[in-house]
């Protein structure tokens, strides 16, 4: 298992930098000539650091579901991500940002969201009780004592 998520993110460090300097460097070209807006060239160069983050973030979570640790999964998929994606929105939105600023949002966000995926992990927080969210919050065990990590 571990031999294959290393292939994978070996796989996806060269396909990331393949596709990601194809949108760099053509991304004038699908903005102005495809499309005939040049305001797109910022925005799908801005994009390109998304493609290796997400990857890797998603890359990570599917060898969480194979070590069965689905529930710290679904703690990072379902909560950390839309709060942070959330919250990075807010604040940019509020700095005056448009356009750009979503789109450094949406970046920073999947890096938060790989960040606290990474502290989750090697930290092996034990979430209890009904929900799960409050255990890592917390970071207490609940008078149950169950462990989801």
């Amino acid at each position: 298992m571990k031999k294959e998520a290393v292939e994978d993110l070996n796989f996806m460090f060269k396909a990331s930098g393949f596709t990601g300097a194809g949108k760099l460097w053509g991304g004038d070209y699908i903005s102005i000539d495809l499309f005939k807006k040049p305001a797109l060239a910022l925005p799908l160069k801005l994009l390109v650091f998304t493609i290796p983050i997400i990857t890797i973030l998603h890359i990570l979570l599917d060898v969480l579901r194979g070590f069965k640790k689905i529930n710290l999964r679904v703690v990072v998929e379902n909560y950390f991500l839309p709060l942070s994606n959330l919250l990075m929105i807010l604040i940019f939105y509020l700095l005056g940002y448009r356009l750009e600023g979503a789109i450094i949002a949406f970046i920073a966000s999947n890096v938060v969201s790989l960040t606290i995926l990474i502290f989750l992990n090697r930290k092996r927080i034990k979430m209890t009780g009904p929900a799960p969210f409050l255990g890592v919050v917390c970071g207490r065990a609940g008078r149950y004592g169950r462990r989801y990590l």
